[in-house]
């Protein structure tokens, strides 16, 4: 892939914990340029800023804004990361998309798929590159375990389960706000329901529950419960899954959080452990001709953090789907002898794999900025369809 020679000129809007990490992420990217930061804390745009001169040598003068908003006349940006609470971010890339400028929303993209779709359009009209900052499906792990499904190492899937405890948001953020976050499934659980998609199919029908004595804070009479829960059927072909998806926001400090998938195979199990995926567990009984393939691609997956080695792992993985074509299926009918096959792969570093997944996120703008051709990994169409099902999710829910 050719990129042009001058690196895109970007603007933060918002000056938040998560705009922080992704400067510090995005100072090792040649192809991106911070030139501005708007927020209106002058601490946190300070923070901000110096979390990007500690990764960039050649870091230029950034101007700051007090409004997200006056990003729309800073001529000097190319493009816009909307790292703001929820309820602006239709709002801002609509603007940002007018002045002629490209646009990375932080997830959910809007509170709205109506919203998302109308802001696509938008990007269409005026040919601006937009994506959603779901980054899940661009970890390693992730891509191992959408192949291990794809060819049916473990037969076809049953059912499968995403239970996520997380450490409680401080009473009085806008988190726990509904008319700005839009909840928990709309703010957070669109990335797990965009791997859900992935892995399992098209939503065809759901269910979902809340609790309403545990308000989010009950101080601020938080309109965001803390705990909910959905069963999801997700259909590809005519195999139907049942996956059952829940999220906890109100884990003590002092104790780790929790994230893990489990997948429930015909002929095995897999599991995978960590907000950022950390740890991928596989156990179950594989066609003899599937285990040299099968741990061919396992053993590419890259464990040190090292971006070079995403690319590598690519290859490999393309290259099961190909050998998927050519040998005899590894599904519920495969006619050869099975064999136990157990694998546990996991990462050494945490904040360099979430790294990753943020460069490569931006990559993907910045692609579809240079080649209006390229076609992102998470594309708009699958934003939207995850915000829908979260919408649904969060209309549907059955109070226990």
């Amino acid at each position: 892939m050719e990129f042009r020679a001058q690196p895109m000129r970007i603007g933060i809007a918002g000056a938040g914990a998560f705009a922080k990490f992704l400067a510090a992420s995005l100072g090792h990217v040649p192809e991106c340029q911070l030139v501005a930061v708007a927020g209106r804390s002058p601490d946190k745009r300070r923070a901000v800023i110096q979390a990007w001169r500690q990764a960039r040598a050649d870091a230029v003068d950034v101007s700051t804004y007090d409004d997200a908003r006056e990003l729309v006349h800073a001529d000097a940006v190319d493009a816009v990361l909307v790292c703001t609470p929820p309820n602006l971010h239709a709002e801002l890339a609509r603007a940002y998309l007018e002045s002629g400028k490209h646009v990375l929303l932080e997830k959910p993209g809007a509170l709205r798929a109506s919203h998302l779709s109308d802001i696509a359009r938008m990007a269409q009209r005026h040919q601006r590159a937009v994506t959603v900052n779901l980054v899940m499906p661009h970890s390693s792990l992730m891509q191992a375990v959408e192949r291990l499904l794809e060819v049916e190492a473990l037969g076809p899937v049953d059912a499968a389960s995403m239970h996520n405890q997380v450490h409680r948001v401080a009473d009085g953020h806008w988190f726990w706000n509904a008319e700005q976050s839009g909840g928990i499934w709309i703010e957070h659980g669109v990335h797990f329901f965009e791997v859900g998609r992935r892995w399992f199919g098209t939503p065809v029908y759901w269910q979902s529950g809340t609790t309403p004595t545990e308000l989010g804070s009950a101080s601020s009479m938080a309109s965001v419960p803390p705990r909910v829960w959905a069963t999801v059927w997700h259909r590809r072909g005519h195999h139907t899954v049942p996956v059952h998806y829940y999220h906890g926001f109100i884990r003590p400090e002092e104790a780790a959080e929790f994230t893990r998938w489990e997948i429930v195979c015909r002929y095995g199990r897999i599991g995978v452990q960590g907000w950022v995926p950390m740890q991928l567990d596989v156990e179950g009984m594989v066609p003899a001709d599937w285990v040299e393939p099968l741990g061919e691609l396992l053993d590419a997956v890259p464990t040190d953090g090292a971006p070079e080695g995403a690319d590598r792992f690519e290859q490999v993985a393309a290259g099961l789907t190909e050998v998927a074509a050519m040998m005899p299926g590894a599904g519920e009918h495969s006619r050869g002898k099975r064999v136990l096959f157990r694998r546990t792969i996991a990462l050494r570093n945490r904040t360099a794999e979430y790294q990753n997944c943020v460069r490569a996120r931006f990559l993907d703008l910045y692609r579809a900025a240079v080649h209006p051709g390229h076609r992102p990994r998470v594309t708009m169409e699958d934003a939207v369809a995850d915000l829908a099902l979260a919408e649904a999710c969060t209309q549907s829910v059955v109070v226990h």
